[in-house]
């Protein structure tokens, strides 16, 4: 007995080994995707529950379904996705050894029900049924009582959580716009494998169809009836229909999905919901298209919604840019609701609305008002008004990152700091709350970080004067008896900012705090979690330089040519100066440029968020912020924050304190070596340009236009509000004179004519043109017309 226990728990551990490795290995990268030959038609990845034999040379034109999704996957993931799949088929052919329903898997779908047992047991997914279809005879490894056996597993299974959880939440804003008496709304499941949402949202206003392999749909059948009949509450089983979706090409002859669908008894006219969680990546682009052309003719008919949780590139999508996700469904009449991207564009979490030709909206008005607004935006981050400030230039209507959460206490020394050169002190209050005051007490105008904060108070130095939350007074030693409704007390308040704690980030107000608006503070996407490193950097510039600085693409080649490992391995070197693109965007959020170098796979993206954020971002999933702080006329704090895209082995090192201190000191030792190379450069800029009187775009090159455009944008706003830096408290709003001149540059007519800037070891250089009257440098832009 206890030897064949050991080899029960040594298959269970073989299982969840090769289940986890196949959460990197069995989902094809964003540059596999669709290289797959065409012999390797359908390639989803599967097991048979016969007996596992050696792999042989296989006639095609004998093989079934699954067997031809079993061996063309092999082909997408890499020798390691071979090892993990074998060893997975021989760990779950051993598990459903005595099933009697005859299963069979298709591109890993055991897996994935035995995943999402796994996680509902674990009490992280909502799935009530996934365990129940397991068999009897094995299920136990992953019942309530043993999971915890197997929580050393649960960081490689957030790919099933989060796709899982992404479509329940589409297909219930679905749902929620049925109406008692209407038609049961229609949703299809596409390449369903052994998907539970059928059984577990089940009901009068809704019919599922499920669209699966023969040999798939013969053993489901069997498997959900005998949970059907374990639990007659949940008697009603989908509509199931076996078709092999390779047969979606347009010249294959065979009727179409929809066809298919509607002689099952889909009704056109009556809303419907498609859903296709990770089977585009198995189907050659000519089915995908076909597959897409019969949805969009349907959508044209009937109220359709799309939702995705899988690859796009079968209809031309390779990036995980939101901007080039949209074009390609609004051309098919859809319009995007929501999106997110992983591993690089290698999946999309995506759903669309069809436009009917006959103009109706209630499903689509109802979808956009439940789910969160779409943000047309590159990058994952961004400053929800920085669209408005690039129209109507201003300092002081936005948020400032002004330090890290962690610096400002709740006890000992405050926080001394100085936005626009206004001296401010935080701390936090008795509920442990951020609170930012005026560097001056009322009393007598000594600096209240001279101070201590102690119960939730900040304590003067001076004559002990207390101050709260708002700046409230709420103690003077020398006048004790005094209440907090007294006038006295009432009267004596320190001002106070408008501050916000958000994302571990303090932010400052930079105008009237009755006007802070917490709506407007800067975000992310959700579903788009990173484990980020924050670096904290100081220079004797003017904040003007920095921004330039990281909005200037070509000197990433350059200057820094591969001085840090990430650079040199991504290409940013001097070889490839001469062999990268740039072409200007506009989203909704800001301005920026995509660049690309020849050869390389790498993609970034560059883009400038008023009034002082530059964010980076690319593919992979990485990205960076640069929050670029005006401490003061020359002097300016930068506070970059790098995100990481979460995965296993990220959220390992996370919960590791030495290799997470060790993760963070390299990056910091990375960052300031970066940074020491770009400020020798900023501060003989500085010099020349304020002290000896240089122009500061004298003959403007690559990428030039969009620094041009900053520099337009802050004369706009410096010619509106004056000067933002603070000179005195003497006069309420009072403010110092303009202390610098900056030149127009004409970022219009330096920008490319074409998408992309030209290419060469010598680009035609851009010649001077003549000045207006208003001080603008006008300038030719490489290939336009002198």
């Amino acid at each position: 007995m206890a030897s064949r226990s050991t080899m029960v728990v040594a298959i269970m551990a073989l299982a969840a080994f090769a289940t986890s490795a196949s959460a990197f290995t069995g989902t094809p990268s964003a540059r596999t995707l669709g290289q797959t030959p065409r012999s390797a038609t359908s390639s989803r990845q599967g097991l048979r529950r016969a007996p596992v034999v050696a792999s042989a040379v296989v006639d095609e034109s004998t093989q079934s379904g699954v067997d031809k999704v079993n061996e063309a996957s092999k082909k997408f993931g890499g020798p390691l996705s071979v090892v993990t799949d074998s060893l997975s088929g021989v760990a779950f052919a051993a598990l459903h050894a005595f099933d009697d329903c005859g299963v069979q898997d298709a591109a890993k779908n055991l897996r994935v029900l035995w995943t999402r047992a796994f996680l509902a047991n674990s009490g992280i997914l909502e799935d009530d049924v996934a365990y129940e279809l397991l068999p009897e005879s094995t299920r136990g490894f992953v019942s309530p009582a043993a999971v915890g056996a197997w929580s050393a597993f649960l960081p490689f299974c957030d790919w099933i959580k989060a796709r899982t959880e992404y479509l329940d939440m589409i297909l219930t804003n679905f749902l929620g716009n049925h109406v008692e008496g209407e038609e049961p709304y229609q949703v299809v499941v596409i390449g369903a494998g052994y998907d539970t949402r059928s059984l577990r949202r089940q009901g009068p206003n809704v019919n599922f169809y499920e669209v699966d392999l023969p040999e798939i749909v013969d053993g489901k059948g069997r498997l959900y009836s005998k949970y059907t009949n374990a639990h007659p509450e949940r008697s009603t089983l989908p509509t199931m229909i076996g078709m092999d979706l390779d047969e979606c090409r347009g010249d294959s002859g065979k009727p179409s999905i929809i066809d298919r669908l509607e002689e099952a008894g889909l009704k056109p006219g009556v809303p419907t919901m498609f859903t296709f969680e990770a089977v585009l990546f198995y189907l050659e682009p000519d089915a995908v298209q076909g597959l897409m052309n019969s949805l969009t003719e349907y959508g044209q008919k009937t109220e359709t919604v799309i939702a995705f949780t899988d690859s796009l590139k079968g209809l031309g999508v390779t990036k995980p840019f939101l901007p080039e996700v949209q074009p390609v469904f609004k051309e098919r009449g859809f319009e995007t609701l929501t999106h997110r991207a992983q591993w690089g564009g290698a999946v999309h979490f995506t759903s669309s609305v069809s436009t009917t030709a006959d103009g109706q909206t209630g499903l689509r008005d109802h979808m956009q008002s439940n789910l969160p607004p779409l943000i047309n935006s590159y990058a994952p981050q961004y400053t929800l008004n920085s669209g408005e400030l690039l129209k109507e230039p201003s300092f002081r209507n936005s948020w400032y990152a002004v330090t890290l959460s962690g610096e400002v206490p709740s006890e000992g020394t405050p926080y001394a700091t100085r936005l626009w050169g206004e001296p401010m002190v935080l701390f936090r209050d008795k509920n442990g709350e951020v609170q930012c005051l005026r560097d001056v007490c009322p009393h007598r105008a000594a600096p209240l970080s001279m101070g201590t904060v102690s119960e939730g108070s900040l304590k003067c130095m001076y004559h002990g004067w207390s101050f709260g939350k708002d700046g409230q007074c709420d103690d003077v030693p020398t006048m004790p008896g005094q209440t907090l409704d007294s006038g006295f007390l009432k009267s004596s308040c320190a001002t106070n900012y408008a501050v916000v704690e958000h994302e571990d980030l303090i932010w400052v107000w930079g105008g009237n705090v009755l006007e802070a608006d917490v709506t407007k503070l800067p975000t992310q996407r959700k579903g788009e979690e990173t484990l980020y490193v924050d670096t904290m950097l100081d220079y004797n510039v003017d904040w003007s330089y920095i921004v330039e600085n990281n909005l200037d693409s070509p000197h990433i080649y350059w200057l820094h040519d591969g001085s840090i490992p990430p650079l040199d391995s991504l290409g940013f070197n001097r070889d490839n100066v001469d062999r990268f693109t740039l072409r200007r965007f506009k989203d909704e959020i800001g301005v920026g440029h995509v660049g690309k170098t020849a050869d390389k796979s790498t993609t970034k993206i560059v883009r400038f968020d008023a009034p002082n954020i530059v964010r980076h971002c690319g593919v992979s999933g990485f990205s960076e912020e640069f929050h670029i702080v005006p401490i003061a006329p020359h002097r300016t704090r930068v506070l970059l924050r790098q995100h990481f895209p979460k995965g296993p082995i990220l959220n390992g090192v996370s919960k590791d304190p030495f290799l997470m201190f060790a993760f963070r000191k390299l990056m910091l030792w990375w960052n300031w070596n970066i940074a020491l190379e770009d400020y020798s450069v900023m501060q003989g800029q500085a010099h020349n340009i304020e002290d000896l009187g240089a122009d500061h775009i004298l003959r403007p090159g690559l990428g030039d236009d969009l620094i041009a455009e900053f520099y337009n944008w802050r004369q706009e706003a410096l010619r509106r509000e004056g000067n933002p830096y603070f000179a005195s408290w003497q006069g309420k709003g009072d403010k110092a004179d303009k202390v610098d001149k900056v030149e127009k540059v004409d970022a219009a007519a330096m920008a490319a004519t074409d998408s992309e800037y030209e290419i060469g070891a010598n680009p035609r250089p851009l010649r001077r043109g003549p000045r207006s009257d208003d001080g603008r440098i006008w300038a030719s832009a490489p290939g336009a017309a002198s």
